[in-house]
């Protein structure tokens, strides 16, 4: 999953430059000059504005005024300076937390996919209760999709008995089958708007609960 993750990482960067770069953001708990002046200004394109803020955000935290650090405000007129900056260190870095936080729900979203799918293939093996068979074809193998990438899986072409082919997914740790093998095929739902099947080498074991072969 690192390759998608780097793509949603950027895509998080630019939100994050066109977040920093709105004027409710930029404006929201503005840091008292009195305290500690802004020397970064977050604009432009939202590369260059993703650059800055997170610029920004560590400049404020590397030169947080120590009166607000250690809480020794010595009137109302300070704390009320302490609480300002502190809001605004705390929205500055909320935004510059962004590509993380997408890339964190992109992985929690991801992996709870792959789980599920190897959880509920792993299920139909166990139970020997193929949905059909189909004998492989010449060439075996055919080009992943972005399922089997994803979910690192083999691409496998078979003939069922009607004389419809169909691709299915084989687990990548087993050899590629040869031509005229029998695969048993397992229904494991539909996945990204599309059925997805998923077979082994047929064993007598394996009861072909449809399509004539058991």
């Amino acid at each position: 999953m690192i390759l998608p993750s780097v793509g949603v990482f950027f895509i998080g960067y630019l939100m994050m430059g066109f977040v920093a770069s709105l004027p409710e953001v930029k404006n929201a708990g503005r840091k008292p000059t009195a305290i500690l002046p802004s020397r970064k200004v977050v604009s432009g394109f939202p590369p260059e504005a993703a650059m800055l803020q997170w610029q920004k955000t560590f400049d404020d935290w590397a030169n947080a005024p120590e009166v607000c650090k250690k809480d020794k405000a010595v009137n109302d007129f300070q704390r009320q300076q302490c609480d300002a900056f502190w809001e605004q260190f705390q929205i500055g870095l909320a935004v510059s937390l962004i590509p993380f936080l997408l890339v964190l729900a992109f992985l929690m979203v991801g992996l709870d996919l792959l789980v599920s799918i190897y959880r509920k293939a792993r299920k139909k093996f166990q139970t020997g209760e193929a949905a059909f068979s189909g004998i492989v074809t010449e060439p075996a193998q055919v080009p992943k999709d972005g399922f089997a990438w994803f979910h690192c899986l083999t691409t496998v072409a078979v003939k069922l008995e009607t004389g419809q082919q169909m691709k299915v997914y084989l687990p990548a740790e087993l050899p590629i089958p040869r031509p005229g093998q029998t695969l048993a095929v397992f229904d494991v739902g539909k996945v990204l708007g599309q059925k997805r099947h998923l077979a082994i080498v047929y064993a007598p074991h394996v009861v072909i609960v449809s399509g004539g072969r058991a």
